[in-house]
């Protein structure tokens, strides 16, 4: 009777638990199979924001006094998987190579390594940023050290954090400039802090089409790289009615972005317009906001590397501008102000230089 009674007791358990997992197999493939269909879907694809060209500006005539051309920019990618010492030579020794090519053709980095040495005390140090507050430079060193997996706990200091990176990058053996480390460290810190996007990164902008072609003939032996076309903004009247036109530079020199900007659809790494009509007419002419962006939707594997497209929309240019102003008008009237100034610096010239001027002028 005892044995039957633990048999039933057993019996009773049993069940129990098979009905505990048939209920919470019920709630992953009935209650919320929508909710984790959705979240496989999200992961399986990426969504790659795709925006035009920003709008012209041209005088009342459609002269051009502002327009935006292609650029070629260097790239660098790898995915989270990629992280064997086999993959950190084969990526570092890429980069070297390819640092070589771009300066050997008049081009620089456009990245900057957060580890640096100070001149007056020759120790290195982090550097996040200058001008920001200190709750900006805790933020930015968390998210660093986060990506980068390396604790504070850990890696306390800057030279801690250089010594591990050395390691894992595979440049302990290697024969190299302490402004070389800097370079292939920057490179690999780009990329680490957007890792997670699944795109490759821009480390050199605007680089001559001959480092170009050699980067695409290497591109076999050049892990991780490729070239990118991008947009560069271009004056073609030169500095003629600058003072009307304006200028435009990167999103981060402005202050206002997550207020005004970021809700409209700007990227932190857009650019914009910082003063003149560039500033004035930014709505006008730009491309970045929601409205005029487009998008292509990639498949990606289970190591995070885009495979296919799935789908994708073109974005539309930003509008141009057309002034008031005419440019032979401004042309004009801009090389008889220098006239006058040369003219009138003359003769003041030739005056500073009598004694009778100078007498009078002794105090």
């Amino acid at each position: 009777k005892r044995i039957s009674r633990r048999f039933v007791l057993f019996g009773i358990v049993l069940l129990v638990l098979c009905g505990i997992l048939i209920a919470g197999l019920y709630d992953l493939q009935v209650t919320r199979a929508d909710q984790f269909q959705t979240s496989v879907d999200n992961q399986r694809v990426k969504t790659i924001r795709l925006t035009g060209s920003r709008g012209m500006i041209t005088d009342a005539d459609s002269t051009v006094l502002a327009m935006s051309e292609p650029m070629y920019n260097l790239t660098f990618y790898r995915t989270k998987a990629q992280n064997s010492v086999k993959n950190y030579k084969a990526f570092t020794d890429s980069i070297l190579q390819t640092i070589d090519i771009i300066e050997k053709h008049g081009a620089q980095l456009s990245v900057k390594s957060v580890i640096e040495r100070n001149p007056e005390t020759n120790e290195l140090e982090f550097n996040f940023g200058r001008g920001v507050s200190e709750k900006a430079l805790e933020i930015r060193q968390s998210q660093w050290r986060s990506n980068h997996a390396l604790s504070a706990t850990k890696y306390p200091t800057a030279q801690d954090c250089y010594d591990e990176l050395l390691k894992r990058y595979q440049m302990q053996d290697i024969q190299l400039s302490e402004e070389r480390i800097f370079q292939v460290m920057a490179v690999y810190s780009e990329m680490q802090m957007n890792i997670f996007l699944s795109v490759p990164v821009v480390i050199a902008k605007d680089i001559p089409y001959s480092a170009v072609s050699e980067v695409t003939g290497r591109s076999m032996v050049l892990s991780g790289m490729d070239v990118s076309v991008g947009e560069k903004r271009v004056y073609p009247r030169s500095t003629m009615a600058a003072q009307v036109i304006g200028y435009v530079g990167p999103i981060s020199d402005s202050s206002n972005y997550s207020t005004e900007l970021k809700p409209l659809g700007y990227a932190l790494n857009d650019v914009i317009g910082l003063d003149g009509v560039e500033k004035s007419m930014e709505n006008w002419l730009t491309p970045n906001i929601t409205s005029r962006q487009g998008y292509r939707i990639m498949e990606r594997d289970n190591a995070g590397r885009l495979t296919r497209e799935v789908d994708r929309q073109d974005p539309v240019n930003g509008n141009n501008v057309k002034l008031t102003l005419i440019a032979s008008y401004q042309q004009a009237a801009e090389q008889a102000i220098a006239n006058n100034v040369a003219s009138t610096r003359a003769v003041q010239e030739e005056k500073i230089f009598t004694d009778s001027w100078r007498e009078t002028n002794r105090a």
